[in-house]
């Protein structure tokens, strides 16, 4: 049974549904303009140091877009390619110094997993100039898709929202 049948089950219209979801949560999503970067990385690029085993075992992946130029937040390189039926991998290359940093919902330290169900590359949105990551998945067996907002800020990403919207049936 999913949360929208659920809801009608219980006489709540299945339009209310998103809105409950978003009680309690700001209800101004972050935009890409709202973390503008001033300044793009214009340098030649520090090779990738591959720290982890998981850096060393894709080190192809990380060392061919380490030699690319920058495509988010002004100086980094965000990489992804695909680990298998929806899952995604990356890695997040700081140009200027060759720190490899995970992607956000990864528990490793270099390159990762990011852990999402379902994932495929295209649910990853990041621009060359700005520290938001917005990434997309869907709570298997729910109907509901969970979009995540992250600001990437001291070689981290920091969450800043999580909505969870009722996929219509």
């Amino acid at each position: 049974m999913t949360l929208a049948s659920a809801f009608r089950k219980l006489g709540i219209p299945a339009l209310a549904f998103p809105v409950l979801l978003l009680l309690g949560q700001s209800t101004k999503q972050p935009t890409f303009a709202d973390y503008k970067v001033k300044e793009r990385w214009g340098r030649s690029n520090r090779v990738a140091q591959l720290k982890t085993a998981t850096d060393r075992e894709y080190r192809t992946r990380i060392l061919t877009a380490s030699k690319q130029p920058a495509n988010f937040a002004g100086q980094y390189q965000f990489v992804i390619w695909g680990c298998g039926s929806n899952c995604v991998m990356g890695a997040v290359i700081d140009l200027a110094s060759g720190i490899v940093c995970p992607p956000p919902r990864s528990v490793e330290n270099g390159a990762g997993v990011i852990d999402l169900w379902p994932i495929s590359a295209n649910a990853v949105e990041f621009k060359v100039d700005s520290r938001l990551v917005i990434l997309h998945g869907h709570r298997p067996g729910t109907g509901i898709r969970d979009v995540f907002y992250y600001e990437w800020r001291d070689r981290q990403f920091h969450l800043l929202q999580r909505v969870a919207v009722q996929e219509p049936e």
